[in-house]
């Protein structure tokens, strides 16, 4: 009876850590979840995954409030980190950008970063640093997707003086003026956190 006693003690001690807890783990959760996507967005018809829905999906769990039951286990971290994932996943091979399927989403993603930076607490700077990498990554992918679109239309005419904004620091255009907004108000928050 001492040994069960003691058993029964030690699975007290160490109970199950949910798996996303788990750095190894989260990381190659998140490395899956956006290959599915780049690679499911070339399939045809059906067998499509739809990028629309996974990044609502992922913002959606974001924004879980962090003290329910539903956000514990790294689940609020994991989704901001295949949000960011997915802004900078890119397949070369075969041609294929998630950056143009995220630009689109600049102001939600970054209203989600903002909120993220709000509700993450002293207990929680994981969460905020991933807020802050995730905003950053989008606007990269951002930028990423207003060049390809510029090239595609022919932008670059840069015979004799003509305007090459690919060495220009800014890309006028990347973000819509209410995720540049959001981006200011971003910024400002992520300076005066400590």
């Amino acid at each position: 009876q001492s040994s069960g006693g003691n058993n029964n003690q030690q699975q007290q001690q160490h109970k199950p850590l949910p798996p996303l807890l788990s750095t190894p783990l989260r990381h190659a959760w998140v490395e899956c979840t956006a290959l599915c996507l780049s690679l499911g967005s070339n399939l045809p018809g059906n067998l499509r995954t739809d990028a629309h829905s996974l990044i609502t999906k992922m913002m959606e769990i974001s924004n879980w409030n962090p003290r329910s039951k539903m956000a514990s286990g790294g689940v609020r971290l994991s989704a901001l980190m295949v949000l960011g994932k997915i802004c900078v996943l890119d397949d070369q091979d075969d041609g294929f950008d998630l950056a143009k399927r995220v630009s689109p989403y600049a102001y939600e993603i970054l209203t989600c970063c903002h909120k993220g930076l709000l509700s993450g607490g002293a207990g929680e700077p994981g969460h905020r640093v991933e807020c802050v990498s995730t905003a950053w990554k989008l606007a990269v992918a951002c930028r990423r997707s207003h060049d390809a679109n510029r090239l595609m239309h022919g932008g670059n005419n840069n015979a004799d003086g003509g305007n090459d904004q690919s060495l220009s620091f800014l890309a006028t255009g990347a973000m819509e003026d209410r995720a540049v907004m959001e981006a200011i108000k971003f910024i400002k928050r992520a300076t005066a956190d400590k």
